[in-house]
């Protein structure tokens, strides 16, 4: 019985030291790139990805600083990044997801809504969140079951109680039909609390919510892995609870591409009424 407990507390302190190792690397590899972000946001073209969607010359030279700083490292594990691809679903053994600016179109337009995420998966398990605020030197941190942080000070969701004075945000990705989903949920959502507003920029969005500026996020069409997994363990290791537009747990293999993230207690109202709004809809 000795050895057993001996040999699991081994493991266990094992596990610790890599977790721990993965959270200095990770950070260390999103704090490599923010001189260059600083410097270069507001100059730099956009360039045409695929669709309405646009993509810079910094969003793939900071991919390959950061994905090279990261492989150095943990050469033997999964990789997927929002502009080179690689892995594009969370599966067996550790997978750094990456998207070195989320928020592409204000970082060229000088705007500084803009952030760096990682998400450490084990398996289909988001184990590790790293959200980077660069301009404003500010990394938001989640572990699974240890909660999230701002630079190491621990963050809560919102607790306003009142519906009406519930600030809201909203992302909208490029899939079809996501911004006619949208225009939906807004004829009933926007004109029953303070405000409904975007910040162009998933991450700043999620973190928004993980230290209660603001109630929830709705996210429609925006990719499970390097867009809405860094923010939902976020939310989640703060207080928050991060569903499908049914009520139904989201997970990053899940089918649907809407998504909310909200504190608790405007969680249940937001379901009620989207699904009031789109009862007569294809969509739910």
């Amino acid at each position: 019985m000795m050895l057993y407990e001996s040999c699991i507390m081994a493991f266990v302190r094992f596990m610790d030291l890599d977790i721990q190792q993965a959270v200095f690397e990770g950070e260390n590899a999103l704090r490599s790139v923010r001189s260059y972000l600083c410097v270069r946001h507001g100059d730099v073209l956009q360039e045409p990805k695929g669709g309405k969607e646009v993509v810079t010359e910094a969003d793939r030279y900071v991919e390959r600083l950061i994905l090279d700083r990261l492989q150095a490292v943990f050469p033997d594990w999964r990789y997927h990044s929002e502009e080179s691809g690689g892995d594009v679903v969370a599966g067996e053994g550790l997978m750094w997801a990456l998207d070195p600016i989320d928020g592409t179109t204000n970082f060229s337009s000088g705007l500084s809504g803009f952030a760096s995420m990682l998400t450490l998966f084990d398996g289909e398990e988001l184990i590790v969140s790293l959200v980077f605020d660069a301009v404003h030197n500010r990394m938001y941190r989640a572990i699974k079951g240890e909660g999230a942080t701002v630079n190491g000070d621990p963050i809560r969701v919102s607790d306003r109680q009142a519906f009406d004075r519930a600030q809201i945000l909203y992302e909208v990705g490029y899939l079809p039909g996501e911004r006619e989903f949208f225009y939906k949920v807004f004829e009933t959502v926007g004109q029953n609390v303070r405000s409904f507003r975007r910040l162009g920029c998933s991450g700043l969005s999620g973190a928004m919510i993980a230290q209660g500026g603001f109630e929830a996020l709705l996210s429609f069409g925006t990719h499970p892995l390097h867009d809405v997994a860094p923010i939902a363990l976020l939310v989640r290791e703060a207080g928050g609870l991060v569903t499908d537009f049914k009520g139904q747990t989201w997970r990053a293999t899940s089918p649907t591409p809407q998504v909310l993230l909200a504190a608790p207690q405007v969680h249940e109202q937001l379901l009620t009424y989207i699904t009031s709004s789109l009862k007569e809809q294809s969509f739910v």
